[in-house]
């Protein structure tokens, strides 16, 4: 186990008793370490290590204690594994043990506790005479590390338990700065350190060098050791630990031994037996099982072998090598027994992969029952294997015993989904491989039958080339069709269920008639449903005829091979962005034989839907998995985890979390946001303003790369075309990006901060952009550079072979490259195709149905290497407080990419990561903490190196050698690629915040101050902040004290350094009240800034002084702070929606710690807003902080306000709305501190709500209905509204009160709550611009259609009423709130 990365000097000092170099050679070796590896050093030591060795290596008497426990071998050494040299700077020693001692504590008994320095059970150093051994001048790569039974131990010195018998040796030596690793001992000194602690004469000159160790040989340590041994009853039988089997997993890390010994100690001369356990998946190599050197007889006992004792003490060495026993050697599926009609597995078979899929159809079991399979494994050498089928039963899912296999027998597994125990459909089923003696290896086979059709019909006539199994079909009809009629017969038309277009009824061989875009193809999706979870989509486009101009064909004919070529790879391909990208493709060539596979697009569902109904999705997490949700038709608002009834909406999940302002970030959201009608505005507002106002001068955006940053603006503005400011900003970046583009047609990275070159990603990034702006990349002669278009540019990196693109040239094929450049392909085809602007990300007209999970949900991942051979890497997480992972060795096949490191490294840690699969992961989590893309910042995330580069592609696609080091790490400035990924021993964390404090001189009039901060006094700050990595920038005035207005004036040319060099926030501290302003706040400030200089000002106010501001009446004892940002005389208000937070001083009397109030926010207009501040205590004083995102008056008044506690509720749409009812004592949480605002409302609830909005008036009747008890929490309340005519019962005197309400029952009961309160509900009104309004039960349409004039139930979109949805507790607060209005109004 290594030890904290601390140092040590070639130097060593002399202790009584002990050995150790004279002082004189410390000054020597000192002045010579930096030649310590050349020749001359190596003299030098060499001598200086004899010279030690022969003066000193004397035995030392065993620390006295009376009754040990045992006894070990100790010693503190120097090794250097370049020279292969060891210096004991103590020991070898005999030691006594009691049963509470650790290594820490015998370190301690030795030497002193005073000279034992250990922090966290990491050594920092040892003093010994005086002198204090560190790794400071051993250089970067000196540490200690200690060893166990001449292996590296797995705990650090305090956790270490003694056992009798260990050698248990403290070195301090150097790792290998690539590997990260500590050396291995050469040769085994166990026995001979054993037989030099209890030698009672002078050791030899021969003894000594064997233990230095230049030029020696193990049979020579050996020899020594029996001529060293002293006569005894009995030796030691000792084991080397590098038998021992490291599970390095986890920490602390697991041992399991491989040789066991039948006796500790033995006479000479008696039979010793060792038993050897070889772990599964490899065999002991032959001859290589010793003792001493000396090769054991095998016993007759199977795995036991035998040795004669000799005089002297022994070490047992094995070595072992990798066989196949505990693998299935091949694994075949078939509809018969013979085999002959094999069922393909996913991925093809290979013994070192454990997960596969299988995909059936309903009609191949026609004449079958059963689903036969064969598997081989070597039984011949006692490998068994056994089948354990997935079952579930009452939501939970358990295995149960199969059938043991038998090796090359075909076994036929019971009919699919009917009869228990079987291969159960949608169940991961497993193998147990078991070799001889060892453990299981474990085989997983998910097994999904699709439901099919029997029959589809347009018009009454079968559809050309129908087959169940084919799923996408092309209509051409006459153009000005209408509309055409559809059939669709399933397989088995009693069980399944048919949903055409998403239609909630069956339309199971019933025809149905679809009406026909008239502006282009119209897509219609049949979905069928076995009733049992598993479904399949067949999708049919109809279309008109339409003629291209010859130019036109002739280009798109010329891209069609291409994006051909790159689909057909991607057919099986889950991730989300390819899966949303052949959707795209699908829509312009619907004829393509090249479409996401029903598995795939499940798999996708699966791992989408379960990584979205995880703790800690960002931002980007929701909103790319909106698109790709609504790219293939699922409903991201009604998402249905494995076996639940219980959906999720992603769109709320989206509301529910801070929105990053990145252009990494936001235009991702915005496209998310405008694939339906979800209420989104005030969202989009505020990201399409912090977009137009972080464009430069120049039109470019810059993150990383002016080029890449600025298409992706384009796209995300896009959706907003038309707004005056937008287009404007859409214009600038056009011009730019034209300004930027090669010869060649092509673009790079531009400004990136570090040279870059002509690349397919950046390329395909603009013609995406301009696609979605209406610009023909063929031809608009802004992007036609000496003959080249950029859609030139772009082919230009196309491979010859058609699969995909380069990322540099044509050469070689990178995924990133040819994923965006398909993207940038179907962009390009259907502007130029359509002569008019095309948005990629648009899947707004896609008929959307409910997405459902299915078997177990995990994704389709890269498969491993099919090879036996290994290598080891080392890997190592550094978040942004610390290692989370130290480095530690990872061992997985050859061939394998840094995506098997990071899998591998994971296991065992609790650590769990979102996007690995899919080639970048966008958020980790541990201990609870989550770090996501963004979560520190615009430029914040996680990044990785391998040997010290940072690679430019996927995690899935870098190939990884023996001997990498892989350093995982998390940058809060990615475009400066910080060295959080080099190695430091230190974690350099810190929990606290730190800011670095400006005090600038004031000039007081009156009670006004003013200061100013020089450009040289910002400087030196934004130097200290970088240097001691400080959190803000602080400004304290001094000399302002008694001022109640304070102003300071700032360089704008500092402030932009601050915002482009830094992360730190900026603060402004008065007595009057403090403003801190957020680094992205501030940067928001810098770009609108008008003059050279940023005021900021702080005034205190009387409320007299206040009284003009607004028509507000303000309360007496309130405490009122202007604050205000301005430049060039203009005031900043806003600052792109990025959080402010204000603090303002206040008396005790009558404000109290921990408490919050009602604080009046007053706008320059006079407007008066409502919010809150929490009251805290700092520095003995009080403090109303408040959170803002524009500055103007705020207000703190006494007036205290209850705050929801609920941690679920921050960022959603319904916040408000979840607040008021909560204030209003209407609405309670479901526990203490959550709301659930997408969980349901029951009948109970929803009444007894409107019992407390009535005042819950007395009742004395009997409860009417035999469900509901007269004690139950909700009697009165139904007795109520049972009495009052707000509801009715369900039928047979039944209330239902556990039942969920709907959309339109909630509205019939607050219509009939209305009338009962006497307000006029009769009317008139049109629904018929919701789709679904004929869904609409008759009995609650005049309800429905008052609560929707009433501007109570609102659409979802503006298309969709969803009446017979259920209500959210989300969207009843809503309704709740707006109810209140409407009766004030």
């Amino acid at each position: 186990m290594w030890a904290q990365n601390t140092a040590v000097p070639l130097s060593y000092a002399r202790r009584r008793g002990y050995f150790f170099a004279s002082p004189l050679s410390i000054k020597v070796i000192d002045k010579r370490r930096n030649l310590y590896m050349k020749k001359q050093g190596r003299k030098l030591l060499a001598l200086l290590l004899a010279m030690a060795l022969l003066l000193g290596l004397l035995p030392g008497a065993a620390l006295a204690e009376e009754d040990p426990d045992g006894h070990i071998v100790m010693s503190f050494e120097l090794y250097s594994p370049e020279d292969n040299m060891v210096v004991l700077l103590t020991g070898p020693q005999k030691v006594s043990f009691q049963s509470d001692d650790t290594g820490l504590s015998l370190a301690q008994d030795l030497l002193g506790a005073e000279n034992v320095d250990v922090a966290s059970g990491w050594i920092t150093s040892f003093t010994i005479d005086g002198y204090e051994y560190t790794a400071a001048e051993m250089g970067d790569y000196g540490s200690w590390s200690i060893y166990k039974n001449n292996a590296e131990d797995g705990v650090t010195i305090d956790q270490y338990v003694p056992a009798d018998g260990d050698v248990y040796r403290v070195i301090l030596t150097s790792y290998d700065p690539t590997t990260y690793k500590f050396p291995v001992m050469p040769h085994d000194l166990d026995a001979l350190y054993w037989a030099m602690a209890e030698y009672s004469g002078e050791l030899s000159d021969e003894a000594n060098a064997l233990v230095q160790g230049e030029g020696v040989t193990q049979d020579q340590i050996d020899a020594m050791t029996a001529q060293l041994c002293p006569d005894s009853a009995s030796y030691r039988v000792l084991i080397d630990n590098r038998t021992v089997q490291v599970d390095t997993s986890g920490y602390p890390y697991t041992y399991i031994p491989t040789l066991s010994a039948d006796k500790s100690t033995a006479a000479a001369g008696e039979t010793v037996a060792v038993t050897v356990t070889v772990p599964g998946g490899l065999a002991l190599k032959e001859g290589s099982l010793k003792a001493n050197g000396v090769p054991m007889e095998a016993a007759e006992e199977p795995g036991t072998f035998m040795f004669s004792m000799p005089s002297c003490h022994v070490v047992l060495t094995a070595e072992y090598e990798a066989n196949d026993s505990g693998k299935l050697l091949s694994a075949v599926f078939s509809y018969d027994e013979a085999a002959e009609q094999v069922i393909p597995l996913s991925p093809a078979f290979g013994k070192n992969i454990t997960e596969y899929a299988l995909t059936v159809y309903d009609f191949d079991f026609e004449d079958s029952d059963a689903i036969y399979s064969t598997l081989t494994f070597d039984a011949a050498g006692g490998t068994t294997a056994s089948w354990q089928y997935y079952m579930e039963y009452g939501g939970s899912g358990f295995y149960t015993p199969g059938p043991a296999a038998a090796s090359g027998t075909a076994y036929a597994h019971s009919t699919v989904n009917t009869v228990f125990p079987g291969m159960t459909n949608g169940g991961k089923h497993r193998v147990d491989v078991t070799p001889a003696g060892g453990t299981a290896n474990t085989y997983y086979f998910q097994m999904t039958m699709f439901p099919t059709l029997s029959a589809l019909q347009i018009g009454g006539t079968s559809v050309e080339g129908f087959a169940p199994n084919t799923f996408d079909y092309q209509i051409t009809v006459p153009n000005g069709t209408a509309s055409i009629e559809i059939t669709a017969v399933p397989f088995d038309s009693d069980s399944y269920y048919v949903y055409i277009n998403g239609s909630e009824d069956d339309c199971a061989g019933t025809p149905v008639s679809v009406s026909l875009d008239p502006s282009g193809a119209t897509a219609v999706s049949i979905v069928v449903d076995d009733g049992e979870g598993v479904s399949s989509t067949y999708t049919i486009t109809i279309k008109e005829e339409y003629t291209a101009s010859s130019d036109k064909e002739e280009l798109l004919a010329e891209l069609r091979p291409l994006m051909e070529g790159i689909a057909s790879g991607y057919v099986s391909n889950s991730g989300e962005w390819v899966v949303m990208d052949m959707s795209a493709y699908a829509d312009y060539a619907p004829d393509t034989a090249h479409k996401t596979s029903p598995a795939a697009r499940q798999s996708y569902l699966n791992s989408a839907i379960e990584a979205l109904s995880s703790s800690g999705c960002s931002d980007q997490t929701y909103a790319k998995a909106i698109l790709a949700l609504t790219s293939i038709g699922a409903d991201p608002a009604r998402l249905y985890p494995v076996n639940s009834n219980t959906s999720f909406s992603a769109v709320a999940g989206l509301n529910s979390v801070s929105h990053s302002t990145s252009v990494w970030s936001a235009p991702y959201t915005l496209a998310a946001y405008n694939q339906g009608d979800f209420q989104s505005e005030r969202y989009e507002t505020a990201l399409v303003d912090a977009l137009l106002d972080s464009q430069q001068a120049d039109g470019s955006w810059k993150e990383f790369g002016t080029i890449d940053t600025t298409a992706n603006a384009i796209a995300g503005l896009s959706f907003y075309a038309g707004d005056p400011a937008v287009d404007a900003a859409i214009q600038k970046a056009v011009n730019y990006l034209s300004g930027q583009q090669l010869e060649d047609g092509t673009f790079d990275e531009g400004d990136s901060g570090w040279p870059t070159v002509s690349n397919a990603n950046s390329t395909a990034m603009v013609i995406v952009a301009l696609a979605a702006v209406g610009i023909n990349p063929a031809d608009d002669a802004r992007f036609v550079k000496n003959g080249y278009s950029v859609l030139d540019g772009l082919l230009s990196f196309a491979l010859d072979d058609l699969s995909g693109f380069g990322r540099s040239d044509g050469s070689t094929l990178n995924a990133s490259a040819t994923e965006q450049g398909f993207r940038a392909l179907v962009a390009a085809a259907q502007v130029i195709s359509s002569g008019s602007a095309y948005q990629i990300y648009d899947f707004s007209a896609h008929e959307l149905a409910p997405g459902r999970a299915t078997g177990s949900g995990s994704p389709v991942t890269p498969s491993d290497p099919d090879t036996t051979s290994t290598i080891t890497v080392t890997f190592s997480m550094k978040a942004d407080t610390g290692y989370w992972i130290s480095p530690k060795s990872v061992t997985v096949k050859e061939g394998s990419t840094v995506y098997h490191a990071f899998v591998e490294a994971l296991k065992g840690t609790g650590i769990t990561a979102v996007g690995a699969a899919d080639g970048y992961v966008t958020s980790i989590t541990n201990n609870g903490k989550t770090l996501g893309e963004f979560s520190n910042g615009k430029d914040s995330g996680w990044l990785y190196k391998v040997n010290g580069e940072l690679p430019d592609i996927s995690l899935t696609e870098y190939g990884i050698s023996d001997g990498d080091v892989i350093v995982w790490y998390y940058t809060n400035d990615w475009t400066q690629d910080p060295s959080a990924g080099s190695f430091s021993g230190s974690s350099g964390s810190s929990s606290a915040e730190s800011t670095t404090v400006i005090e600038p001189k004031s000039a007081v009039n009156g009670t006004s101050a003013k200061a100013s901060v020089t450009e040289k006094e910002m400087t030196a700050a934004i130097e200290a902040v970088l240097e001691e990595e400080s959190d803000s920038i602080t400004i304290a005035p001094s000399g302002a004290e008694d001022a109640v207005q304070v102003s300071v004036t700032l360089p704008v040319s500092s402030v932009k350094q601050m915002a482009d060099e830094t992360s730190a926030a900026l603060v402004l501290e008065t007595k009057s009240g403090s403003v801190s302003l957020s680094h992205a706040a501030l940067s928001s400030a810098a770009g609108q800034a008008k003059g050279d200089s940023l005021v900021i000002t702080v005034e205190r106010l009387t409320v007299k002084d206040a009284a003009h501001l607004a028509d507000a009446v303000i309360p007496e004892q309130s405490v009122i702070a202007a604050v205000s940002v301005s430049s060039g005389g203009v005031k900043l208000t806003s600052f792109g929606g990025e959080k402010l937070t204000v603090s303002i001083p206040v008396g005790r009397e009558p404000y109290e710690n921990g408490k919050t109030y009602k604080v009046l926010v007053v706008g320059d207009d006079g407007a008066v807003e409502s919010t809150s501040g929490k009251c805290v205590k700092s520095g003995g004083k009080l403090y109303v902080q408040v959170t803002a995102t524009h500055l103007s008056t705020f207000i703190v008044t006494p007036q205290t306000i209850e705050t929801p506690p609920f941690t679920d509720i921050e960022g959603h749409w319904a916040y408000d709305a979840i607040t008021y009812v909560y204030q209003s004592g209407l609405m309670k949480g479901i526990s203490a501190d959550k709301f659930a605002p997408a969980g349901t409302v029951d009948r109970a609830t929803l009444v007894t709500i409107l019992y407390r909005l009535e005042g819950e008036p007395a009742v004395t009747s009997p409860v009417p209905f035999t469900d509901v008890t007269a004690n139950a929490w909700y009697a009165d309340a139904v007795v109520w509204a049972s009495e009052a005519g707000i509801v009715n019962g369900v039928g047979e005197d039944r209330f239902a009160p556990s039942s969920n309400i709907t959309r339109e029952q909630l509205a019939a009961m607050l219509c009939r709550y209305a009338s009962y309160q006497g307000y006029n509900i009769s009317g008139t009104w049109d629904l018929s611009g919701y789709s679904d309004f004929d869904l609409i039960s008759a009995w609650a349409a005049e309800a429905v259609g008052w609560a929707n004039q009433q501007g109570l139930l609102t659409g979802k979109t503006t298309s969709i009423l969803d009446p017979g949805g259920t209500a959210s507790r989300a969207e009843a607060a809503a309704v709740l709130m707006r109810y209140i209005d409407y009766l004030a109004g």
